[in-house]
């Protein structure tokens, strides 16, 4: 979880990460520093409801009420899931709830244009809800019954450090090296490598090079 407020920066940065390419022409439909977006963020961070709510908020009142029709949606799914990472309600990024909604992509869709119909988000805060509960049962089904093989029973024998090196090298091209996490978490460089040889042997990192120039990417 994070206490740090959603502000516009946090609408730019998201907003500059997604329309990009082929959905460049959506890029500042909307601009994140508008009226409507600030009220929506000031609204969010003084609600006193449970996390899910404020993330299904935010996503409903942006996609229904405050981006175009023509909108694809990307900024407004993205603004949820980062309400949801902020109190942890994303439980470490092993919940997908992205996931739910593209399997029930016809039933997100309806649900979500009931906030024009309806006037409210009720049936809307339902859907998602449900969605949420959906893929947290699905995850708890991976954590009681794991695969051996699978990245989800690896990453539960983790601990915080070791998931974040394997969050750091999300990028196919990012790379690691023993120095770069004793610097990062400050910690000895017997602690690093004891952690870097957990992840190699766990077949989720490879080491390449000898000595001290070794570093490790992703598998």
């Amino acid at each position: 979880a994070n206490p740090k407020t959603v502000g516009h920066t946090a609408i730019e940065t998201l907003d500059d990460a997604v329309y990009v390419g082929p959905l460049a022409a959506h890029k500042r439909t909307v601009s994140p520093t508008s009226r409507p977006v600030g009220q929506l963020l000031e609204y969010l961070e003084n609600q006193t409801e449970h996390p899910v709510v404020r993330a299904g908020i935010a996503l409903g009142i942006l996609s229904g009420a405050i981006l175009p029709q023509d909108d694809p949606g990307l900024l407004s799914r993205l603004l949820a899931t980062l309400f949801l990472a902020k109190d942890g309600y994303d439980l470490r990024g092993m919940a997908s709830v992205e996931h739910q909604w593209a399997e029930e992509h016809a039933s997100y869709h309806i649900a979500l244009s009931t906030i024009q119909l309806e006037g409210n988000l009720n049936h809307w805060l339902l859907f998602f809800a449900q969605s949420v509960e959906r893929a947290f049962t699905a995850l708890g089904h991976k954590i009681t019954q794991p695969d051996s093989h699978s990245d989800t029973a690896k990453l539960w024998n983790f601990n915080d450090r070791q998931r974040a090196i394997l969050h750091l090298l999300d990028d196919p091209e990012a790379s690691i090296t023993n120095k770069t996490v004793q610097k990062r978490f400050r910690v000895s460089q017997i602690t690093a490598s004891r952690d870097l040889t957990k992840l190699v042997t766990s077949d989720l990192l490879v080491s390449h090079g000898k000595g001290r120039s070794v570093s490790y990417t992703r598998i």
